[in-house]
């Protein structure tokens, strides 16, 4: 545990240090050739940095250590519900990576009415495209394969590299294709460009944010998981179910951040059957090992009753 979470402790480290040298690069070649394509991506950039570090911050709550000590468990903040901040953070990130988008969407169709903007220096532009590009794959890459088996915490930082990798392409075709405009007939659709490209990339890449948002808000909801994690939960209870021959179950179930929370209810029917201690605790790490496989940090509780009503 203790290294899995130094491991993405340090990912996320590496994603600040290299959003620091994106955006310092971002706003400096932004501010001198003017564009707006550039700023935009060195401000989304920046603000992104700031959401790594709460990132972290989130980190430490979640995985910070539980004890089962009576006196323990009363003092923590978070008796109940610390894998929640997972989701959370997700979601504030997600709404605030929206909110930039929308932003840089008003601001370039406001560009487009009053005329465009000129791009006078092509060459820089293609340049930092190019540069930024290989930052951005570089890292993206570098989070995706190192942080394959990480929790959504990491994989929403490896998106956000994503988005910045495709900005930084789009600043390259931005600039070649007003370049190339204008030296044509129609130069006059040259200044154009790089507010066009803003709003094509804001409504292509609102999407991500968007789909991690409304799954983070799914699971704050305790919504149930999807339909896979699902089959695989009543699998593995369904065959400890005939194993000892109880009658029925029902099971509810939900995913917060790396956590599955599952709750299961097995119903005997029979009111003269009878079970020791111990052989409902073996019944509950039959269970538990059978769960073992989805990889994920699991809150168990599994109780037994003859009456439904307390299903």
């Amino acid at each position: 545990m203790g290294s899995s979470v130094s491991k993405e402790r340090g990912l996320l480290k590496f994603s600040i240090f290299m959003g620091v040298v994106y955006s310092v690069i971002g706003i400096t070649w932004g501010l001198i050739l003017q564009s707006g394509i550039i700023l935009f991506d060195a401000i989304y950039s920046g603000i992104a940095i700031l959401l790594s570090i709460m990132t972290i911050y989130a980190l430490g709550i979640v995985t910070s250590d539980e004890s089962f000590d009576t006196a323990g468990i009363a003092k923590t903040k978070f008796q109940m519900g610390k894998t929640s901040v997972e989701p959370l953070v997700i979601s504030i990130k997600s709404i605030v990576i929206i909110s930039i988008c929308l932003y840089g969407f008003v601001d370039a169709v406001s560009s487009l009415i009053s005329g465009g903007s000129t791009q006078d220096n092509a060459f820089a532009g293609i340049l930092y495209g190019v540069i930024t590009s290989i930052v951005c794959i570089c890292s993206w890459l570098y989070l995706k394969v190192a942080g394959k088996d990480s929790p959504d915490l990491v994989q929403a930082e490896s998106e956000q590299w994503l988005v910045d990798t495709l900005f930084s392409v789009l600043v390259i075709f931005s600039f070649a294709l007003s370049y190339m405009l204008a030296q044509t007939s129609f130069s006059y659709m040259s200044p154009y460009i790089d507010p066009l490209s803003v709003v094509l990339a804001t409504v292509y890449f609102v999407q991500i944010p968007g789909k991690r948002l409304i799954h983070s808000v799914k699971e704050l909801l305790l919504m149930a998981p999807n339909e896979q994690i699902q089959a695989k939960i009543n699998e593995a209870i369904l065959q400890v179910k005939d194993e000892h021959q109880l009658d029925s179950y029902i099971v509810r179930s939900t995913k917060t951040g790396r956590q599955l929370n599952i709750e299961i209810a097995f119903v005997i029917v029979d009111p003269k059957r009878t079970f020791e201690v111990g052989d409902l605790d073996k019944i509950r790490s039959e269970v538990e090992r059978s769960l073992q496989s989805f990889g994920m940090s699991l809150w168990l509780n599994i109780i037994f009753t003859q009456d439904r009503h307390w299903a």
